[in-house]
């Protein structure tokens, strides 16, 4: 063999080694946005109805007003960046619909894949116990990325709550409960991923487009009416 043959193969090898390394990774990135895409697309359809949805919301924390004619619960895992996304539609539809649409919202930390994600809820938790839900979880939102780095005395303080009686709250586990209740009804009702909301009972997975949900929520309010 020529050292120029010899050249080219020993070319040829480096490059398949390089092939075997990096092809896989390749595959696996492609099957990954495929499957992110395909599920982006599944939140087109409502799923089913859920006769009982009412019961849905006697727990929960609202947004909203509590006698809105049309409520819409929503799952969340405070570690999910799609339920950080519907977060901030909703309240937007919130504050579209005043006095009309109100938000349930409940717990379902899926820690298997996001391990600060039930202490994340019992963080909510005692926030709730101090009336600053609200502006507790749109903090948690908007640092998701801190979530488990950033300390929950830290994050309390930037909500305004009193750091003491947070930190007491959350050592003693307080919301462990209604967090373990959340879960047990969501798994009863269909819930698998999040987020997954029920818009005057009817199923979403996912984050729908805001056109989408806005023609549910006038349908949701049109049904409302007509039961008056």
């Amino acid at each position: 063999m020529t050292a120029a043959a010899r050249t080219a193969a020993a070319a040829r090898a480096r490059w398949g080694r390089l092939l075997n390394v990096f092809l896989p990774a390749l595959l696996l990135a492609g099957l990954v946005l495929t499957l992110g895409l395909a599920l982006r697309s599944a939140v087109w359809q409502l799923t089913e109805r859920l006769e009982e949805w009412r019961t849905l919301t006697t727990a929960g924390h609202f947004l909203g007003e509590a006698d809105a004619p049309v409520k819409v619960v929503v799952f969340t895992d405070y570690q999910c960046p799609f339920c950080a996304e519907l977060h901030s539609l909703l309240e937007e539809f919130v504050r579209r619909y005043t006095a009309r649409v109100a938000v349930v919202v409940r717990h379902f930390p899926m820690t298997a894949i996001h391990p600060h994600a039930y202490d994340a809820a019992l963080a909510v938790e005692c926030a709730a116990a101090e009336n600053r839900f609200a502006r507790f979880q749109s903090l948690l939102y908007a640092q998701q990325d801190s979530i488990g780095s950033k300390p929950w005395a830290r994050l309390a303080d930037e909500a305004a709550l009193p750091v003491a009686a947070f930190a007491e709250c959350l050592s003693a586990r307080v919301g462990a409960a209604r967090i373990d209740a959340d879960v047990a009804t969501a798994r009863a009702s269909g819930v698998r991923g999040t987020p997954t909301m029920f818009v005057h009972g009817w199923k979403m997975e996912g984050v729908p487009c805001r056109d989408r949900l806005d023609r549910l929520i006038r349908s949701a309010l049109e049904e409302a009416a007509s039961d008056v």
